[in-house]
């Protein structure tokens, strides 16, 4: 009789580990619930039709919670966290190729470097490095144009792009020297861009190839959409 109970577990659990379980429900980010329902779910897709990006954004266009994004080959890209539009905690950011290996990590609470692949990064950038690059500086830039401007003024400029020109400083690695494009912009418009680009923090330093000289000089676009 034993023997025969034994063989009845024993062909029980075998079917359990063939069967498909349905997913293990993933716990909701703690510091999405104080939005409630005011959040927006964000996903977008590459051609292939695989993951691009996927992520919450509030309804004044903020950035929240975790941050994930892929490659075309669907692999993690970049991934972090959000804190009302401005990047928090540790951030980590992977080869664009298949092998998904990691080329930088970055700590935005303290503005360190905490790990760069010299070999990976130095294919990209010899150049001061934007803490978190162009996607975290595209997001400050639209958020200071939110915060900074009125919903009448952004309105008024709406489609409408204007372009600075600055130096970084080699020491400091803050801009400086700064040009603003003169041909559209009125005083008082020059005078708000150019708060903005003076309040950016700090660059990373250069990582460039031996030989390779850095390139100092730099553009940013501010684009009203």
């Amino acid at each position: 009789m034993k023997q025969i109970m034994f063989m009845i577990l024993m062909m029980s659990s075998l079917l359990m580990v063939g069967q498909e379980r349905a997913p293990v429900q993933a716990q909701p980010d703690s510091t999405l619930k104080a939005y409630k329902d005011s959040l927006q779910h964000i996903v977008t897709y590459h051609k292939n039709g695989s993951v691009n990006e996927d992520y919450y954004k509030t309804c004044n266009g903020d950035k929240v919670g975790s941050y994930k994004r892929y490659t075309r080959y669907g692999k993690l890209y970049i991934t972090g966290k959000y804190n009302e539009g401005v990047p928090a905690g540790v951030w980590y950011y992977y080869s664009a190729d298949t092998s998904g290996k990691l080329v930088q990590a970055l700590d935005f609470d303290k503005h360190k470097e905490l790990y760069v692949d010299s070999l990976r990064v130095s294919q990209l950038f010899c150049s001061p490095r934007f803490f978190g690059g162009n996607m975290i500086q595209m997001d400050y830039i639209q958020k200071r144009l939110r915060t900074d401007f009125s919903a009448a003024e952004r309105a008024q400029f709406k489609g409408q792009s204007f372009t600075i020109s600055y130096t970084i400083d080699a020491t400091i690695l803050k801009p400086m020297l700064i040009t603003p494009d003169q041909t559209y912009l009125s005083p008082e418009m020059e005078k708000r861009l150019i708060q903005i680009v003076k309040d950016m923090p700090a660059y990373l330093p250069p990582v460039c190839r031996p030989g390779s000289e850095a390139v100092w000089r730099t553009n940013v676009v501010f684009y009203f959409p």
